[in-house]
């Protein structure tokens, strides 16, 4: 074979069960150069875990090689794995410049398709089988990491030249314990979570598939709007006698918005039944109005400096004839982001919204569910509905959790980058808006 993938595989001495699994599965597979080595040993599993993946990558530094595969001793091989295809993801991720390659994840955030072999991918799980190449050695062996830090998370946030096989190469095999995580010694679990992975894909496939072959229709029935005509009410969630004049003072000056507050909760606290009641109270109004869409404003929020009228309306315009039943203008995390529009992305979900919109044929839904202290508002609006989107840059944040929202934007930005550079260009040939 013309090429000869150099491996090491990571084992601590006393798994010998491990080690016998790790040998039949790269038995016969003359394609690797493997090396079983001794895991660094540490009473916290993870550092012990970098501490053998940089021991690793140094050698594979001194030797200069192009890339090196670090497997844990757990993987096992998928019946998609073939060496031709291997070797092909190899060579088309160098030709993307990546830094590392993965076999598969058994979880991620986000990702974007580049080709037929290869997902870009934000953050992710699973590092039983990742090729690390040449050029990334030297991040790795330079970088922090201390107690709570992860190696798959740690990785993921020093690149963002990441990708995984489109077909997945590998998955983890379950021995009845972990040495890293203890929640994956549960019987069943590995097979979930590589499996809500594959389904996480499709599930991306999907949307991606519907929003473009829907997206020349919503063109054509946008008219034109006189924006100077519309003023969009906004209802503004507090407790009795809060302190009003900052959060009225963010709303001085755009008479784009017509401001109403809604009083909940008592004895200066607010249950989530309380907030639930006062989510309700708005949507009711709405719908008494006749409203074709509402606001619902946490007390908290905050302008950010990339808002303006013109933006938010042209995204709630085009929002609406996409069909959607909510539109996030900011939030303190998100999960499973997928660009169905330049600026504006699909989202499974996201978390603590402070300015969020409710489009009219979502109200009835609202008004209809049942609920109970044991639920969070924000995370039952996101369970009631598929179609939800969010728009980038944010142009709400809050003042309570501004350093938050900031890491929560600097990740989006990643995400963005890499759809200018992977998504867009492959729809090149069809109208977006």
């Amino acid at each position: 074979m013309k090429n000869i993938i150099p491996t090491r595989i990571i084992n601590l001495k006393h798994r010998t069960d491990r080690r016998e699994h790790i040998e039949k599965e790269f038995g016969g597979r003359a394609e690797f150069s493997i090396e079983v080595i001794e895991a660094c040993e540490h009473h916290i599993g993870a550092i012990g875990l970098w501490q053998s993946i940089c021991r690793i990558i140094s050698t594979a530094s001194q030797k200069d090689w192009p890339y090196v595969l670090i497997c844990e001793d757990d993987h096992q091989f998928t019946e998609e794995y073939s060496p031709d295809y291997l070797m092909d993801c190899i060579a088309k991720c160098e030709a993307e410049g990546g830094d590392v390659l993965l076999g598969a994840v058994s979880w991620f955030d986000s990702a974007l398709p580049v080709n037929d072999k290869l997902h870009w991918v934000a953050k992710f799980t699973g590092t039983q089988f990742m090729i690390i190449y040449r050029k990334f050695y030297e991040k790795i062996l330079s970088a922090d990491f201390g107690v709570g830090d992860n190696a798959d998370y740690k990785i993921a946030s020093l690149t963002t030249g990441k990708y995984f096989t489109s077909k997945p190469v590998s998955t983890q095999i379950y021995f009845g314990y972990s040495d890293v995580t203890a929640r994956n010694a549960q019987e069943g679990r590995l097979e979930e979570l590589f499996g809500d992975s594959v389904n996480g894909i499709d599930m991306l496939r999907i949307v991606s598939n519907y929003y473009q072959k829907e997206i020349n229709d919503v063109q054509k029935k946008i008219p034109d709007y006189d924006l100077s005509q519309i003023c969009l009410p906004v209802f503004i969630i507090t407790q009795p006698e809060t302190y009003r004049d900052r959060i009225i003072q963010e709303f001085s000056r755009k008479p784009e918005f017509e401001v109403f507050f809604i009083e909940t909760g008592k004895n200066g606290e607010c249950t989530n039944i309380d907030r639930w009641e006062g989510i309700r109270e708005a949507v009711r109004m709405g719908k008494e109005r006749d409203e074709d869409l509402i606001i619902i404003c946490n007390d908290n929020h905050i302008f950010t400096a990339d808002y303006s009228k013109e933006y938010l309306f042209d995204h709630i315009i085009k929002a609406h004839y996409q069909g959607i039943d909510l539109l996030l203008t900011g939030c303190r995390s998100f999960y499973r982001a997928i660009p169905v529009a330049p600026s504006r992305y699909w989202v499974a979900g996201g978390t603590a919204a402070p300015f969020l919109v409710i489009f009219k044929k979502f109200y009835d839904r609202l008004l209809e569910e049942s609920f109970d202290e044991n639920v969070k508002p924000s995370e039952l609006i996101n369970e009631l509905t598929f179609n939800k989107m969010l728009i980038y840059p944010f142009i709400s944040s809050s003042v309570d959790d501004q350093h938050i929202f900031e890491e929560t934007r600097l990740n989006f930005a990643e995400l963005e980058e890499a759809s200018t550079r992977y998504f867009w260009p492959q729809l090149q040939h069809t109208v977006v808006i």
